[in-house]
């Protein structure tokens, strides 16, 4: 199925596997949630964003239920990420300690 939403002066695209959304109930719920608390998603393709401007344009709950991949703009939610590619995040962490470190393909999340 192919769906079509329009932000702004762009309209894109995405494929869906699900009739309604790519989603699973969970992470649907989940996502209403965020955005519902002002949570900034990002349209992405292939990690990257599908639109320029899109620090300062945040996209419909619909059009994030429907796109298969998304980010999050962490300070949109009053939060901070850090994304370590290369190099000992150690160094980082001797003063502030992450409240968890997820691995990634090309390094860690803090």
């Amino acid at each position: 199925m192919l769906h079509k939403a329009t932000y702004g002066s762009n309209t894109f695209h995405s494929l869906v596997t699900a009739p309604e959304s790519p989603h699973s109930d969970s992470a649907r719920r989940a996502l209403a949630y965020l955005h519902d608390r002002g949570a900034h998603f990002v349209l992405l393709n292939d990690k990257r964003p599908l639109w320029r401007g899109y620090m300062t344009r945040r996209p419909a709950l619909e059009a994030v239920l429907h796109h298969g991949e998304v980010g999050l703009i962490p300070w949109s939610l009053q939060t901070t990420a850090l994304d370590v590619d290369d190099g000992e995040p150690a160094q980082l962490l001797l003063f502030h300690p992450p409240l968890v470190v997820l691995p990634s393909r090309r390094g860690q999340h803090l």
